[in-house]
């Protein structure tokens, strides 16, 4: 629930920020306000169902989720939440863009 709500607030305002700040640039602003702030929704989903998940993963494999999930989670995060974003932006871009 945190991150449905963090995502979906993080949205809304890089989707207002980017209306606000690129209305000058032309007729694609909206489009990519939409690209960006639907990204981010996905990536902070991406980001909270590996936290909640990964420590359980752990208790399985018998380590201590304590220890193992702050490097681990930060590094798979990391590379998750970026390639979610990528790749929510590449299909939207291809829906927008082409």
């Amino acid at each position: 629930m945190t991150g449905v709500t963090f995502g979906t607030l993080c949205g809304i305002l890089i989707y207002v920020l980017n209306i606000l700040g690129i209305r000058e640039f032309g007729a694609d602003s909206l489009e990519i306000a939409i690209l960006v702030a639907v990204g981010l929704f996905g990536a902070c989903g991406v980001a909270t169902c590996l936290g909640v998940t990964a420590p359980f993963f752990f208790v399985r494999l018998g380590v201590d989720p304590a220890l193992a999930s702050g490097p681990i989670v930060t590094a798979f995060n990391d590379i998750l939440s970026m390639s979610a974003y990528f790749l929510i932006a590449g299909l939207i871009s291809s829906l927008f863009f082409s």
